[in-house]
């Protein structure tokens, strides 16, 4: 019953002004909740999506990757040792990837800026446009340790391979809990962002709603565009379609959502018995039957 329930409001929310009437009125709460399914089932999509882009990743750099690893590369107590002086520079395809092994710390600071991954004597680091994150060597041999004993482990192509494997899927593995929850933290947050252009339309229309029933009112809005952007993501895993363009479909989907607020806030009828009221009386206006509730 919840169920069909549940999908029967995801479908009236295209068109329905009576469902944006018995949300702003007979619903309580913030609605938040009602986020929760939505957003668990519209995640699945993009958990999908980006597993398939890393094992796609993967499959294209990491062979290339593996034939240009240095012979010699021992990982000893947290720190890496070389048979050579070094820096040793690995190239992905198209150049599109770049690595550096310094173990000496010959390297040229411009070319360890400009790499992708950097690996000194005694961490990792991963280099992106807006981000740095530093892995150290220490706590890879311990990771080893605990499922090897071992204290000294060559750097060969198949134990790269072996650790690239077991980090992506545990990513993967991780993501969709995780990412599952950030993602249903980042619609709380435009859900609050739209409601202040619920606030200025129902001000606008004259309405005085309370801010709750807005709040309620913009969460239900926004599911056209949340459905329309799982649709697009399905449709892209169905036919194999890459989509490189994630961020773009979510800023469309949020200009769908900023269509829906002032339909929805225009689609909510004062009760007939606080129509016209204005009387400044708080508590007769909380009491009456169509009003909704104060946050």
């Amino acid at each position: 019953m919840f169920l069909i329930r549940y999908l029967s409001i995801l479908a009236r929310a295209f068109y329905s002004r009576d469902l944006y009437n018995e949300v702003a009125w007979k619903w309580t709460g913030s609605g938040f909740l009602f986020l929760l399914p939505l957003c668990a089932l519209s995640w699945i999509p993009i958990t999908i999506q980006s597993a398939r882009n890393v094992d796609a990743a993967i499959a294209e750099y990491l062979p290339a990757i593996l034939k240009q690893i240095p012979p010699g590369l021992v990982l000893r107590d947290g720190q890496l040792i070389a048979e050579g002086p070094g820096p040793y520079v690995i190239t992905g395809v198209d150049g599109e990837f770049t690595a550096v092994i310094d173990p000496e710390g010959r390297a040229d600071e411009k070319v360890k800026r400009n790499a992708d991954l950097v690996v000194t004597k005694e961490e990792a680091r991963l280099q992106t446009e807006n981000d740095v994150r530093h892995i150290p060597l220490k706590d890879i041999s311990e990771y080893i340790l605990t499922f090897t004993q071992q204290r000294e482990i060559s750097v060969t192509p198949s134990i790269v391979e072996q650790v690239t494997y077991t980090m992506a899927n545990g990513w993967k593995v991780a993501l969709y809990p995780l990412g599952g929850i950030a993602y249903y933290f980042d619609y709380i947050f435009r859900a609050i962002l739209l409601s202040f252009l619920a606030v200025f339309v129902s001000n606008l229309l004259k309405r005085g709603l309370y801010y709750q029933p807005l709040l309620r009112v913009t969460i239900v809005a926004m599911v056209p565009a949340m459905l329309s952007f799982m649709v697009i993501q399905t449709v892209a895993i169905l036919l194999n379609i890459p989509m490189r363009q994630i961020g773009l479909i979510s800023t469309l989907a949020f200009a769908l959502s900023l269509l829906y607020v002032p339909y929805a806030v225009q689609a909510v009828a004062l009760p007939s018995n606080a129509a016209g009221e204005d009387d400044g009386d708080d508590a007769d206006e909380a009491a009456s039957p169509g009003a909704a509730r104060l946050p």
